[in-house]
């Protein structure tokens, strides 16, 4: 398909046409031409092709999602990297066989959502984050494989909602920030044998990302009525191929296409609750009572040290011209909290990994989850609380 998008109208012509009327491509062509811009046969029957078995009845969710993903194609476009974009595309077709699966599988009932719980004034307001990364759909080793990264998900879940119940006897809960900063899933085409280590294809892999996330992730936490904010970032396993890009890397990943998917999921369910931010850029600024916290996958950040965390912090501190609280990172599989807070790099989903095994690394099953509070002090962090995940 060449990069001028065709609207979902355009596209449900060219299936009419030709499933419906049963006619040749030449015939189709002639048809089609007559409503719409001149396009040849051979054209038709890409686009043709690259939308097979697509429903395109829930306008709400696949469309809204096609609409995305060609911004998304509009925009690599413009990449300094365009020819490695060009010899390593996304293959739209599993993507949207991933999707389909996804949404197959969530249910399309819309959710009542509790009423809000009134603030105390004689309690201190805070929020409460997760972080999630490193999970690796799709990865299989010796102790790890996809049910029991759901079943982790799910583990964390559970200890998001009793921290908050514990908490909200002495503070006003006022809302809960799911940080999701990459290597959701494992991708079997990111090296040469990564195929090897995997139980799931990238198809598999995007679906069951969806699936898991909103049913074990987001779902039960929405649940609770209070305000969700969700960041979306990418990691260096979520793309096709080992080639890393630097442009807009955040609308270039797989991860694109499950948080949108997961945002468009949140809109049919009804969670008006949960809001997205999906930055183009590998790295994102978040703000917690008036103090700023950076956050990003950690591939960036060599070692995983003190020192160069803080290395990072200062770098990305004058870059966007911000006084910077703290880092929060995943990548080592390792978990760390330093410097009261300061420096916070969360742990993994995953027991053991090959590439780990081999260079002689031990992964810890393990996901951060943050406190924060209104306060005078230098920093709004109050502490962490590392979720052990092992079974």
């Amino acid at each position: 398909m060449s990069s001028t998008s065709y609207s979902d109208e355009q596209v449900k012509l060219i299936f009419k046409l030709r499933d419906d009327n049963d006619l040749s491509w030449k015939e189709v062509a002639d048809e089609y031409n007559q409503l719409f811009d001149r396009k040849t046969s051979n054209a038709l029957r890409k686009v043709y092709k690259r939308f097979s078995g697509v429903d395109f009845s829930d306008d709400s969710f696949v469309s809204n999602l096609k609409a995305k993903v060609d911004t998304q194609k509009k925009n690599l476009k413009l990449a300094k990297e365009n020819k490695i974009i060009l010899d390593n595309q996304l293959n739209f077709d599993d993507i949207l066989k991933g999707v389909k699966s996804a949404v197959k599988e969530v249910k399309h009932t819309k959710i009542k959502l509790p009423k809000k719980v009134k603030k105390s004034k004689s309690k201190t307001n805070m929020t409460i984050e997760a972080l999630v990364s490193d999970v690796h759909y799709g990865l299989e080793t010796k102790s790890y494989n996809t049910d029991i990264a759901r079943k982790r998900i799910k583990k964390l879940s559970d200890a998001v909602l009793d921290e908050r119940k514990r908490y909200s006897k002495n503070y006003n809960i006022e809302r809960i920030h799911l940080a999701i900063i990459g290597d959701i899933m494992q991708s079997e085409s990111l090296h040469r044998n990564s195929g090897r280590s995997c139980d799931k294809t990238n198809a598999e892999q995007i679906s069951i990302s969806i699936i898991s996330l909103f049913n074990d992730l987001i779902l039960p936490i929405a649940n609770t009525g209070l305000p969700i904010d969700i960041t979306g970032l990418c990691g260096n396993h979520d793309r096709e191929a080992k080639e890393r890009f630097t442009v807009n890397p955040g609308i270039t990943y797989f991860t694109y296409t499950i948080y949108t998917a997961l945002e468009e999921l949140c809109k049919v369910k009804g969670l008006k609750n949960v809001t997205f931010s999906i930055p183009i850029e590998p790295y994102v600024i978040v703000n917690f009572y008036g103090h700023n916290f950076l956050y990003e996958h950690g591939d960036l950040v060599p070692k995983g040290t003190s020192v160069t965390l803080e290395q990072q912090l200062l770098k990305r501190s004058g870059q966007v011209g911000k006084i910077l609280k703290g880092i929060r990172i995943g990548h080592y599989h390792n978990d760390f909290v330093g410097g009261m807070g300061r420096h916070i790099i969360n742990g993994s989903t995953v027991s053991d990994d090959h590439y780990g095994n081999m260079l002689g690394y031990k992964s810890r099953p393990c996901q951060i989850i943050n406190f924060y509070v209104k306060t005078k002090r230098d920093t709004s962090f109050y502490h962490s609380f590392p979720v052990n995940l092992d079974d």
